[in-house]
């Protein structure tokens, strides 16, 4: 039993076996087997026994050896390789676990075979021999059939200073590392898991040993203070690193900065809880700084930079109180619902228009509750309709506008928005006023369409009516004329040309005011047919040409290549011209000139009518081709003293053709009209 009492006499065994609970049974059982080994031996040799005596050593002995035994068997147990070399490093005890390992029984590897855990196990017990210390490996032996790590212990034997003998060699034992180098694993994988996580922070990261000195930091650290790298691969302290930034200012100001240093330095003693600090920078910002106590009196700091929160905060503070100004002085009752149906945002006008109180308010009511507190405020037969309206809208989530009356005379606009948060918002807009002022608005506009058809009716039977007596003063007149001109002086002829050219000039009147009572009254449509351009502008300009002769202007014309075929109403449009034409004339002044020019622009044809005369001053070119405007120009053309009438129904022609008519002038430079129609009718 030389193992055990050899693992007694050397202390480095203590020294060397892997803590836990494994090692602390192999020493106690080691200890124990020399302490029975020693005093069994002592006994046979100190000691001249009688023969009573030597009956009681031989019981001793026996119990000696059958605990020896036991303990033995209890080395057996161990459920890791054990063995015993002597000084020719061959193998002299080994217990099951080891046979098992190397297949082999007990005997064949103690006396014959040798069999060895690993190839170079002798190389590696040699080694102990020669240096006369403890080694200790990690080497992968098969268990199994499966290489597994385990730790390789060989511990000297042979000490001359033990109280024990010893024959020389050395003890050994194999600990299975399979769930350390699992644990190691998994450990690396933390580290770099951890490594990995503090490097993706926004936020910075240091951590300081109990030496004060600076073990770790994230990227986000040395940005964060901007630190120089060769001053960080100083490992500094952390009084060393105040230092350093204090010089480059980017601590926040101290009045005593001492004082704030050795309060610092004094955290690594004195922290033993988790510690909060806020540092307002100089540059502006705002950090949070938290400390956290790490491995026996180490540190941990964690910085956020909450500038841009603290600037969202107060910006979102400011929104509010911006937006509760704003809803409080609304004119409209605002009311926001949240998605369980709660009241959760109100203004004052909502809480007068419907004679809520505060307290009311505040106890953030269903939407139930505000509706029963509406009975009374609508007729029993809108009342429940409203309520079921009502709830159907905030359920139904989607946008809607109703109007509503209440029996005060109120008449409530109601609008509802769905939030994307789940809440509603409905908006009250008295409308009261709005809603009278429509009824009169209404009124008003069916008083006007009356009177209108009144005085088209009026205008119409009055023309009718005129044209009788004016066709009998104008035949009367022709008739003096052609049977009686020889025997009247010129005088008298005078007199009744003047009647003539008046009586012309009325009838023309008459039939605008009877063409504009008809198309203002929907009873006018054009019949456009296509023709030649020629074919409609010669005849027009010949009879265009003899007016303007007889005050002494020009006409000229000019019609592009492009513009061959015209799809109008001829007899509509000639009246159009006529009228735009004469207008010209009577502005120009003799020797002026009258120009008519036809284009053709994308889809429509153009007609220009310009003149070089006075021109029509700015302010009544804007009403110009109102119904009963007047010109206020001394040169009166066509309907007599009333050309705004002709104008204006020449305008209505133009629109019906599908076109649109406008009028540019220039005090003393001329007038142009432009009118454009559709190259083709649909």
């Amino acid at each position: 039993m030389n193992l055990f009492s050899d693992i007694i006499n050397n202390h480095a065994l203590l020294e060397q076996v892997v803590l836990g609970s494994l090692g602390v049974i192999i020493i106690i059982l080691c200890i124990l087997t020399a302490i029975f080994s020693y005093r069994a031996e002592k006994f046979e040799q100190l000691y001249n026994y009688t023969n009573k005596e030597a009956r009681l050593l031989a019981r001793l002995k026996t119990t000696y050896e059958n605990e020896l035994r036991t303990f033995a068997g209890l080395m057996d147990e161990i459920t890791f390789p054990i063995w015993q070399r002597d000084k020719n490093l061959n193998i002299i005890y080994c217990n099951s676990r080891y046979c098992e390992v190397t297949g082999e029984i007990r005997e064949n590897i103690i006396k014959k075979s040798n069999t060895e855990l690993f190839r170079d196990a002798k190389d590696f017990a040699q080694k102990v021999m020669k240096t006369g210390q403890t080694q200790v490996m990690e080497q992968n032996i098969v268990i199994s059939g499966s290489n597994t790590l385990s730790q390789i212990v060989e511990i000297p034997t042979s000490d001359s200073a033990s109280k024990f003998s010893s024959k020389g060699g050395t003890i050994g034992f194999a600990l299975n590392l399979a769930e350390l180098q699992s644990t190691r694993e998994r450990l690396k994988f933390n580290v770099e898991l951890q490594k990995r996580l503090l490097e993706s922070l926004n936020e910075a990261v240091a951590i300081y040993g109990i030496n004060q000195r600076l073990e770790y930091y994230n990227k986000s650290f040395v940005d964060l203070w901007k630190l120089d790298e060769d001053f960080l691969k100083t490992y500094p302290t952390y009084g060393e690193l105040l230092e350093y930034l204090r010089q480059k200012r980017r601590l926040p100001e101290q009045a005593n900065f001492a004082a704030f240093k050795k309060e610092n330095v004094q955290m690594f003693t004195n922290l033993i809880s988790k510690k909060e600090d806020f540092y307002y920078l100089t540059d502006g910002r705002i950090l949070k700084v938290v400390i956290i106590p790490y491995q026996n009196r180490g540190l941990l700091f964690y910085y956020d930079d909450l500038t841009n929160a603290i600037s969202l905060e107060r910006s979102y503070n400011t929104l509010v109180s911006v937006q509760k100004q704003t809803l409080d002085n609304l004119n409209d009752a605002v009311a926001v619902f949240r998605e369980d149906g709660r009241l959760e945002l109100y203004n004052p006008i909502f809480r007068n228009l419907w004679g809520f109180t505060e307290s009311f308010l505040k106890s953030e009511p269903h939407i139930s509750q505000i509706l029963e507190e509406f009975t009374g405020m609508y007729s029993p037969e809108v009342e429940m309709d409203y309520h079921d309206r009502f709830m159907e809208i905030i359920n139904g989530r989607y946008p809607a506008t109703r109007t509503t009356k209440r029996l005060d005379n109120i008449t409530l606009l109601e609008r509802f928005t769905p939030l994307p948060d789940g809440a509603t918002l409905i908006i009250f807009s008295d409308i009261t006023d709005k809603a009278n002022l429509e009824k009169s608005i209404i009124a008003e506009k069916k008083a006007y369409e009356e009177a209108d058809k009144i005085k088209s009716s009026f205008l119409s039977n009055v023309s009718y009516e005129l044209r009788s007596p004016l066709t009998s003063i104008m035949g009367f007149s022709e008739i003096l004329l052609s049977l009686y001109a020889k025997k009247m002086d010129k005088k008298v002829q005078e007199y009744i040309n003047d009647i003539l050219d008046s009586s012309e000039k009325l009838k023309m009147l008459i039939d605008n005011i009877i063409d504009v009572s008809s198309i203002d009254a929907g009873f006018v449509s054009i019949d456009p047919k296509e023709m030649n351009i020629t074919e409609f502008i010669d005849p027009l300009l010949k009879e265009l040409k003899a007016d303007a002769d007889k005050k002494s202007v020009n006409v000229s014309m000019d019609v592009k290549k492009d513009v061959e075929v015209i799809i109008v109403d001829r007899q509509r449009l000639s009246h159009s011209i006529r009228t735009l034409f004469n207008q010209a004339i009577d502005m120009s002044k003799p020797g002026g000139t009258v120009k008519l020019n036809v284009s053709k622009h994308a889809n429509k044809v153009r007609f220009e009518i310009a003149d070089d005369g006075a021109g029509i001053s700015e302010m009544e070119l804007k009403t110009i081709f109102e119904q009963f405007y007047k010109l206020k120009s001394d040169k009166i053309g066509a309907g007599g003293g009333n050309i705004a009438l002709a104008l204006y129904l020449s305008k209505k022609i133009i629109d019906l053709h599908g076109g649109n008519m406008d009028i540019s002038s220039t005090p003393n430079k001329g007038t142009k009209f432009i009118f454009e129609i559709p190259s083709s009718y649909i």
